[in-house]
């Protein structure tokens, strides 16, 4: 769903209100990731375990949203992005991301050929 566009719904009780937003790509997601991860972290590490809010070792996608959400990733896409990116580097499936599988996600980005 990369580079597509994404739409939400929201109801406000009374009348739906539909959102559209373009995907954004890989690589504006890597960029978005990179200038957070310089201009509040001094690694990707500490990036990790900030937003690794309950400190189960591993990124849930709850955090992993709120990580994509801080880059400045859309609303509407963070939960896109989020579920793509589990899916791809989730190696033991337990639908979050380890700091070993957020590392080849970062990695991966980078080489943009192995997303």
């Amino acid at each position: 769903m990369f580079g597509d566009k994404a739409l939400k719904i929201i109801f406000d009780g009374r009348h739906p209100y539909i959102y559209q937003q373009k995907m954004p790509s890989k690589k504006e997601i890597l960029n978005k990731l990179k200038i957070l991860i310089a201009r509040k972290f001094d690694s990707d590490k500490e990036a990790f375990d900030f937003f690794n809010k309950n400190g189960n070792t591993t990124l849930e996608k709850s955090e992993l949203k709120k990580l994509l959400q801080d880059a400045g990733v859309g609303w509407i896409t963070d939960e896109i992005a989020a579920r793509q990116i589990i899916a791809k580097f989730d190696d033991d499936k337990n639908s979050s991301l380890s700091w070993k599988e957020f590392k080849k996600a970062i990695k991966a980005l980078a080489d943009e050929e192995n997303w």
